[in-house]
């Protein structure tokens, strides 16, 4: 009912198709900038996170 009550339509994009998720890949290769895929987010302290939002505003 999300959808109903945002009065929004959502898609699901298949499967390997990352080229039909561009917001979503973008925002992964922003994230990679300051967090490589070699480390684990349950590593990452929200003093880290806050680094990141601060240095990217």
């Amino acid at each position: 009912m999300v959808s109903f009550e945002l009065e929004t339509d959502f898609y699901f994009a298949t499967p390997y198709h990352s080229w039909e998720r561009g917001l979503n890949e973008h925002t992964n290769g922003l994230v990679r900038q300051y967090f490589p895929k070699t480390q684990s987010f349950l590593d990452t302290t929200s003093k880290d996170m806050e680094r990141v939002e601060t240095y990217t505003k």
